[in-house]
């Protein structure tokens, strides 16, 4: 799909700080208990705050997982119940088969994990509800055993209770840094029921918050989740997930007429035609704030629309950040990241005229608004590609 939150320190009050030699000894427990368990079930609220989006996202719900050696993705049988924005959906996952449907609704969407059809977990913020280290514990000891990483432990009193606090501050990489997790660990009962990440990009920030409750290890089995599965799938209609095709998620084609449009520049509401800039090439950016290879893409295309001045035109499409509190966020963002070309708004319905289906994506129109080229992501050659395609539309 990143504000600073402060809820995690609201209620902690810090102790100590205890040798490593008796923290690890406490982490190895954990560990130890969690790959030991054939299964776990808990009750969850999570959060997350993305880069460069006003509101933090929140979801509850449950999740039940049943270790599954022979499952290459999960390494378990998952179900997940979620509360999102009101309305209830089950997912249940196995190697075979994959089930999604919404609450008392009439039908079950059916994918085939064998086939890469899983997104609908690893796609989906309730998809993070797996991320509590039942699948892969030894993912502790990695990240201790990373010399890059900067590990630390603390005592506190959390939730009146005794835990152990484990910090891992990540090394900067690119553009991200500030970047940690903590782990927060029960002592007596060695489940770790409380996990914050935070990281940095640039002055943005995102955070992710796991409240974990109602922790139940080896109470859940692969019979319970298929009654389950029975009892509410009872009476509904099931039908296969049908991706679609190569055809169907190419952009449009070279050679065909750019359908017309209208955007709302950002500078002044002042709404333009894309048949306005009939007897220029166009290169027509589809982008949003918090998509993070759409902020690459701008250097290349500042410097494309400096390059060519009057004989282009560069606009920068966004059907996602119209609302007021992404508006109040813009500035800040044109500040950091300094576009040299316009930047618009959108309805969503030119997207999907234009067959967007991944973010950024980019048109090159000719003088007589013909489509000659588009490009779906963003790659190291960027700039270099679009600069030879102008100089040559300009030549002829």
């Amino acid at each position: 799909m990143k504000k600073i939150i402060f809820l995690t320190i609201l209620f902690v009050t810090y102790v100590t700080h205890s040798q490593t030699s008796k923290d690890k000894a406490i982490i190895d427990k954990v560990i130890r208990k969690y790959s030991e368990a054939a299964s776990v079930r808990f009750d969850i609220d999570y959060k997350i705050k993305y880069f460069d989006h006003a509101d933090t996202t929140k979801i509850s719900g449950s999740c039940k997982m049943v270790r599954n050696a022979a499952d290459t993705i999960f390494k378990s049988n998952i179900w997940i119940t979620s509360n999102i924005d009101g309305t209830l959906y089950h997912k249940y996952y196995t190697p075979k088969n994959f089930h999604v449907w919404e609450a008392f609704k009439d039908t079950i969407k059916k994918f085939n994990p064998s086939m890469g059809e899983i997104w609908a977990i690893t796609g989906s913020t309730d998809g993070d509800f797996t991320n509590m280290y039942f699948v892969d514990p030894e993912k502790i000891n990695r990240a201790i055993a990373d010399k890059s990483n900067k590990v630390s432990t603390s005592h506190i009193q959390f939730k009146n209770s005794d835990y152990l606090l484990m910090t891992v501050d990540f090394p900067d990489h690119d553009e991200i840094t500030n970047s940690w997790k903590k782990l927060y660990i029960n002592t007596k009962t060695l489940e770790i029921d409380k996990i914050t990440f935070y990281a940095q990009l640039l002055d943005q920030n995102q955070y992710n918050e796991w409240n974990l409750s109602n922790i139940k290890f080896n109470s859940v089995t692969n019979k319970e989740l298929e009654e389950s599965f029975k009892n509410l799938s009872a009476g509904k209609q099931i039908v296969q997930y049908e991706p679609p095709s190569e055809e169907e998620l190419m952009p449009l084609p070279g050679g065909m007429p750019a359908p017309d449009f209208s955007a709302r520049l950002f500078t002044d509401n002042k709404t333009v035609n894309l048949s306005d800039y009939k007897g220029k090439i166009v290169l027509i950016d589809y982008w949003y704030m918090s998509c993070y290879y759409c902020v690459k893409s701008i250097p290349a295309l500042t410097h494309l629309q400096e390059k060519y001045k009057d004989q282009i035109v560069v606009l920068g499409v966004n059907p996602y950040d119209e609302s007021d509190k992404q508006k109040e966020k813009l500035p800040a963002f044109i500040k950091r990241n300094n576009p040299g070309y316009q930047l618009a708004f959108i309805d969503a319905d030119v997207v999907d005229n234009y067959k967007v289906h991944g973010f950024p994506t980019l048109y090159i129109i000719d003088k007589n608004g013909v489509i000659q080229e588009s490009h779906v992501g963003y790659s190291d050659n960027y700039e270099e590609h679009l600069d030879g395609v102008i100089a040559k539309m300009i030549a002829q």
